[in-house]
């Protein structure tokens, strides 16, 4: 069995003022063919894992997520729960996605708890979080501590996309400029250093997804660029912090972010 769970903040940007929390989860036999769960949820996205390499680039048609038999999605306990040591505890509440796939999910939408509604208060830059996992009929309940914590903030200088309706050229090159910290270089000597995922799409979701290692700058190249449909479009770029927690009947994915948005004008 092999467990996921994104927790991310979505900086302020030029639609919503202030900062929004996501966080989401599932059980599986398999696997998944995400590493964004909350896009799947709450946003209704359906985007790729990054590039396994890192300075690489991807393009990727539409295509919809496939969420297989229901039967390989594993329901185990009521919630996946973090708890910071000041921030509080941000929690994910089981539901069943389309009435049939178990997964967890910080909302507050009617008939989940209040205590599963999202704070964007309780994701705090740079810092350790214990991981409870609520096992419910599957296995023991576990506590985790020193396994889980979060990115620096991530601040973007290029391109500017604080500009609502960014005018981005789709036959010309792409360059990303962003302040490197410290804390990122070398969070988890086990591990390695925190990575950086941008990810283009154009109105009919076709997908740039590119894996950037956290030095300062990353460029998109022309041709990638030249895959999108003039019109809307939006870009993220996310600083991220994948980690893979193994326990006894399984195996966690956690992955914490901290990511920027912007929405953007494809033009020729």
């Amino acid at each position: 069995m092999i467990g996921h769970l994104d927790f991310t903040l979505f900086a302020p940007d030029a639609i919503d003022p202030g900062p929004l929390l996501g966080m989401a989860g599932a059980y599986h036999q398999a696997g998944f063919e995400t590493e964004d769960l909350y896009a799947l949820q709450a946003l209704q996205l359906s985007l790729p894992p990054p590039p396994a390499a890192v300075d690489s680039v991807e393009t990727h048609a539409p295509q919809p997520y496939v969420w297989g038999d229901a039967a390989a999605w594993v329901e185990a306990g009521a919630a996946i729960k973090l708890v910071h040591a000041s921030a509080g505890e941000p929690l994910a509440c089981r539901i069943l996605a389309d009435g049939k796939y178990p997964v967890y999910l910080a909302s507050g939408a009617d008939g989940l708890p209040a205590e599963c509604a999202p704070d964007p208060a309780m994701w705090a830059p740079a810092s350790d979080y214990r991981l409870v996992l609520y096992g419910g009929d599957v296995f023991e309940d576990r506590v985790i501590d020193g396994r889980v914590s979060t990115p620096p903030a991530l601040v973007v200088s290029a391109p500017a996309l604080e500009v609502y309706d960014l005018a981005v050229p789709r036959d010309q090159a792409l360059s990303f400029e962003w302040q490197v910290e410290a804390a990122s270089e070398e969070p988890d000597a086990a591990a390695g250093a925190d990575r950086i995922v941008i990810q283009i799409w154009d109105q009919y979701d076709q997908l740039i997804s590119a894996h950037a290692a956290d030095d300062g700058a990353f460029t998109v190249p022309a041709p990638a660029m030249a895959t999108l449909s003039a019109g809307l479009g939006f870009i993220t770029i996310a600083r991220e912090r994948p980690r893979l927690i193994p326990f006894k009947g399984g195996a966690l994915q956690v992955i914490t972010r901290y990511q920027v948005w912007g929405y953007i004008d494809l033009v020729e």
